[in-house]
């Protein structure tokens, strides 16, 4: 036999060693690989729980836990005692989360403010505002630029101590003397009165000059397209469900309302961009289109939210006489040789600041404060917070006494509203007024402790009843 051929192994053979080496390198490979991959997952730190909360029901959820005659927020308060100041709620298909402390509140706000920083989407939002508004849009460059259009122009502090502080005394004073007017001993509506108020504020601000359409039909419009869409609305909180939109007809509704109240602000904006070209006004720097949702915003915002607080305020006011002469007493002694309240004196009124600052913490327009959406998931308070989920701030549930975090019902941080100047001012200005020209009592009678408090969920928690009261003209 040839000495060369007995140097080479059978094929057969020299492919089964093949084979056998490559299979044998497998299986080492894979459990390695095994190895490294069950020494990771021992080593890496458990997923972080939810935060604690009420037991879920298949599909709703926790949608249930809202329901019944107490207000939401309410009935958010007495769940957040049961489950802590940070709770989780499965709210249809939307992941939320209820912070209800003053300390997870600064977390929130100072440590997680960019996580936290966009806004859900709501229908309500999608066609009032077309996600063009500064309280609801994205947060990105969109939002930013309008922000710095509000907050350098619109709502700056000196525009609003300056330019619109005419404006305000003005109408305040307009409101003096519709009230003087109204016939001696007879209870006046204050309430419709306030509103009015705060109305031609925002119109001449935003327009220079009142409309009646706004004010008779606009702002009516408005504030229904808002009650309709408020709230936990069946599409809020189940988005996907298309179905029950055209059940419901929620959609339909406020588009219609929508196209009515585009039909005035349009023709209204034209109107003021062909004064701008007369050289009468100066042009808005914004489309038609986000041009319209701004001014709704404004006029929702503005209005609503400052006429709710200046309400509240003489509520609790009038519910406690020793409080009511104090602040007055304070105004008159400032005031009282002039003859009226100027706005260049109302530093000087602490405790009439301290009233309002009160009455805000008792009665927020807004408690839940406009809510927020995660951007990314983050931990807080030690408990794991997914993407997207769905943020609420009981505002009434924080107590900001002592040494407990910022005053805020008007939010913090990067999506604090920027009108919080204008807001004030409106309020200490009108209410000054409405003390120092005028004592106030209720009608036929009625004890303070009996005046009806009730409140009515909705665009904010305004009264539920109408305010009303006896003026009597003051006599230095």
């Amino acid at each position: 036999m040839d000495s060369s051929s007995s140097s080479h192994l059978p094929l057969p053979l020299l492919l089964s060693s093949f084979l056998l080496i490559t299979v044998s390198s497998t299986i080492f490979l894979l459990l390695k690989l095994w190895k490294e991959v069950s020494e990771q997952h021992e080593s890496a730190a458990p997923p972080l729980p939810l935060p604690p909360g009420p037991r879920k029901l298949p599909i709703i959820g926790n949608l249930h836990n809202l329901s019944g005659s107490k207000l939401p927020h309410h009935r958010l308060l007495e769940l957040a005692n049961a489950h802590g100041p940070l709770m989780h709620l499965q709210l249809g298909q939307l992941q939320t989360i209820v912070v209800s402390s003053a300390e997870t509140a600064k977390q929130v706000y100072r440590t997680h403010d960019l996580t936290f920083s966009n806004r859900p989407r709501l229908l309500l939002v999608d066609i009032i505002f077309r996600n063009r508004d500064l309280a609801f849009a994205p947060y990105g460059e969109y939002w930013r630029q309008l922000r710095k259009l509000c907050v350098l122009e619109l709502l700056s502090a000196k525009r609003v101590h300056s330019a619109i502080v005419v404006v305000r005394e003005q109408e305040v004073s307009r409101l003096v003397d519709d009230v003087r007017c109204c016939k001696r001993g007879a209870a006046v509506n204050i309430s419709a009165m306030i509103f009015s108020l705060t109305y031609r504020i925002i119109s001449r601000a935003a327009f220079g000059k009142p409309y009646k359409e706004l004010e008779s039909s606009f702002v009516q419009l408005t504030m229904e397209m808002i009650e309709i869409g408020s709230g936990f609305g069946v599409a809020d909180v189940f988005p996907s469900w298309e179905l029950l939109l055209l059940v419901t007809g929620v959609r339909s509704r406020l588009q219609k309302l929508k196209r009515e109240s585009d039909r005035i602000l349009h023709s209204i904006i034209e109107e003021h961009r062909a004064a701008a070209k007369a050289g009468q006004y100066t042009n808005l720097p914004l489309k038609t289109n986000n041009c319209d949702s701004f001014l709704q915003e404004l006029f929702f915002a503005g209005s609503e939210t400052s006429s709710t607080a200046l309400e509240w305020a003489m509520s609790e006011l009038v519910r406690d006489e020793r409080v009511m002469k104090k602040a007055q007493d304070e105004i008159r002694a400032v005031f009282g040789k002039r003859g009226e309240v100027e706005e260049t004196g109302i530093h000087e009124l602490n405790y009439l600041k301290m009233v309002i600052k009160e009455s805000l913490r008792l009665h927020p327009p807004l408690p839940l404060l406009a809510p927020r959406e995660s951007r990314e998931q983050c931990e807080l308070g030690g408990y794991g917070i997914p993407e997207k989920t769905k943020r609420f701030l009981d505002a009434t549930s924080v107590d900001y006494k002592g040494n407990d975090f910022e005053f805020i019902p008007f939010g913090a941080g990067r999506r604090v509203c920027p009108g919080i100047s204008f807001s004030i001012s409106s309020v200490e200005t009108a209410l000054a007024n409405l003390l120092f020209h005028f004592d106030w009592k209720l009608p036929q009678g009625m004890k303070p402790e009996s005046l009806d408090m009730d409140k009515l969920f909705g665009a904010t928690i305004r009264r539920k009843n109408d305010l009303h009261l006896i003026p009597t003209v003051w006599q230095p």
